[in-house]
């Protein structure tokens, strides 16, 4: 249990967040469990009538006034569009200063994000990147639902996605963003390097998640040969002497693999961001000589430090043993905006009139532009029944 912190004068305390990062040649491996994707689907309003129906009126004179037509109901402009469910968990690293709005549309923030990494899953899609926002509900100390901006939230692959079955595939643990959302979701990955290209692809939720995740190895064969692209485009073919599946849009390094040639054709796998198992001309590529391969520079890669809460003395750390309301009021009324999950630590930072703000441990959530996260006193002092 923890002492009851002793009720202070209105003044705020000078909080500093303060994150330190660093670059690192790889980052720590982190296990999530995978979600189990909800069925995609939307569901919309029904509309009006095709046709709007007519009224005709007879006057005491037996003369046949003119029909007047009845005007369909006009549709709210600023309504949103239902949401397509679709469930994509992960942590990721969340810029400082993004909010987490209330609404699908408009204001207000319920609480923004402190650039580190945040537990949470994505279940409510808008139908295009411009239709609204995405809704999630965060993790890992605090429970918050509300609404990121499309273009603010990460997301990866988790799996291969087709963008030619059978020939052409994003690999996993490649950035994409989100352009829609129906029976899955619809992305587009621009790459740069080896490949210059912009690809778009469509598949089901399961093939995502809202971090990066290991990507499989893959052993070149052992009786490999590497091969080059002579130019700066390469056709790749179904087949040998088949049609061209994708005109391949290439940059320098691009090492290809290879076991298998037949009719001028080379038989040719790629394993990068891009997974490629396809034809080319024997024209349109170099072989390197045999057992000769090339040098290539592994991506850069970082890792954020944890963040630290600067105060005046020592903050007092208490641990929730069961959910308790957070608000940004010091209001009973007020309606709250999520919870303080049970078992995880906040800090108490100042009590004022019955009321304390609190923030997490982890400062990965905090409170929107000047507000603060307040819970009732009685609920985090000494012998209180929510913390401890």
């Amino acid at each position: 249990s923890c002492v009851r912190p002793r009720s202070r004068s209105a003044s705020v305390l000078a909080l500093t967040v303060v994150l330190v990062s660093a670059c690192s040649g790889s980052s720590p491996k982190t296990s999530y469990p995978e979600a189990t994707p909800a069925a995609a689907g939307a569901t919309a309003s029904p509309g009006p009538p095709a046709s709007a129906a007519a009224t005709s009126t007879k006057p005491s004179d037996g003369r046949e006034s003119t029909p007047k037509a009845v005007s369909p109901p006009v549709a709210n402009p600023s309504s949103a569009s239902p949401g397509v469910a679709c469930e994509i968990r992960g942590a990721p690293l969340m810029g400082k200063g993004i909010n987490l709005w209330q609404n699908a549309q408009g204001n207000p923030a319920v609480a923004s994000f402190g650039g580190q990494p945040v537990p949470m899953t994505a279940f409510e899609w808008p139908g295009s990147a411009g239709a609204g926002r995405i809704r999630v509900r965060t993790a890992g100390g605090l429970r918050i639902e509300g609404w990121i901006d499309a273009g603010q939230l990460p997301l990866f692959t988790s799996a291969e996605v087709p963008i030619v079955p059978g020939h052409l595939w994003l690999a996993p643990g490649q950035r994409v963003h989100f352009s829609g959302a129906s029976n899955g979701l619809a992305v587009e990955a621009s790459l740069a390097g080896p490949v210059t290209q912009t690809f778009r692809a469509t598949s089901p939720c399961s093939s995502f998640a809202l971090d990066k995740r290991p990507r499989p190895a893959w052993d070149v064969p052992g009786n490999g040969r590497g091969y080059l692209p002579r130019g700066a485009s390469l056709d790749l073919r179904d087949r040998p002497g088949g049609s061209v599946i994708h005109a391949l849009q290439t940059g320098s390094g691009l090492l290809l693999w290879s076991t298998e040639s037949q009719g001028g054709y080379v038989h040719v796998v790629y394993h990068e961001d891009l997974v490629i198992d396809a034809w080319a001309a024997a024209s349109d590529v170099v072989a390197l000589k045999q057992g000769e391969t090339m040098d290539r520079l592994a991506p850069p890669s970082t890792a954020t430090g944890s963040a630290r809460l600067s105060m005046t003395g020592q903050p007092t750390v208490v641990r929730a043993v069961k959910d308790v309301p957070l608000r940004l009021t010091t209001q009973e009324a007020g309606k709250p905006v999520g919870f303080i999950e049970a078992g995880s630590e906040v800090y108490l930072v100042e009590t004022v009139l019955g009321w304390t703000s609190v923030l997490p441990r982890a400062l990965h959530i905090l409170p929107p532009g000047d507000h603060s996260f307040w819970v009732p006193s009685s609920e985090v002092g000494a012998g209180a029944p929510g913390l401890r």
